[in-house]
């Protein structure tokens, strides 16, 4: 985690804009660590919970780490 945030600090002060929201990418970090997911899936729950509505995806290995992350529980549902 220390690595990929000094990476991610790198990142950042780069010339390419990943959003108008420079905490996006963080976050996405954070969530990634915390569920032990990519940071790349990670990166639009960060964008869902911000914008505070659900992912639905059809990665149901997504599904099942969000669901069993207390804080992250109900963000993601399943494309049935």
């Amino acid at each position: 985690l220390d690595e990929a945030q000094q990476r991610l600090a790198v990142v950042v002060r780069s010339p390419v804009a990943f959003s108008n929201h420079p905490d996006d990418l963080a976050s996405a970090l954070n969530i990634a660590a915390q569920l032990g997911h990519t940071v790349y899936d990670c990166t639009y729950l960060a964008l869902a919970v911000r914008e505070d509505v659900e992912l639905i995806t059809a990665d149901q290995r997504f599904v099942r780490a969000v669901a069993s992350d207390p804080t992250l529980a109900g963000r993601v549902r399943p494309l049935v």
